[in-house]
């Protein structure tokens, strides 16, 4: 089982060039099939850390979802979080995380 790496990046890096996104288009154009790269960002990062509702579409997972107008370029159509769509377009929908989405989210947001 192969999983996407994220320790290597400074802060400095996250802002600039992103983090998980970075390192999906990082694999993408070094030639990993775009399907493997997302099973690795999706799936197999969530058994790794026991995140039972997490990482894949199906009964009793969580409705986190981005979904893409394009596998390869990794285009964001639209972001739902929770089952609720918050961003479409590079736009946020939402003025902020309710607190059913900041719960989905393990509450990683902050003030």
């Amino acid at each position: 089982m192969l999983a996407g790496e994220t320790d290597d990046a400074s802060p400095d890096d996250v802002l600039a060039k992103g983090h998980i996104n970075n390192v999906v288009h990082r694999a993408i154009a070094c030639g990993v099939d775009p399907i493997e790269v997302f099973r690795m960002a999706t799936i197999n990062t969530a058994l790794h850390f026991g995140l039972k509702n997490k990482g894949a579409i199906a009964p009793g997972r969580d409705a986190d979802l981005v979904v893409l107008d394009d596998l390869e370029n990794v285009n964001v159509k639209s972001v739902w979080v929770a089952g609720k769509q918050i961003a479409e377009h590079g736009r946020m929908l939402t003025d902020e995380p309710d607190s059913h989405t900041l719960a989905a989210t393990g509450n990683t947001c902050r003030d």
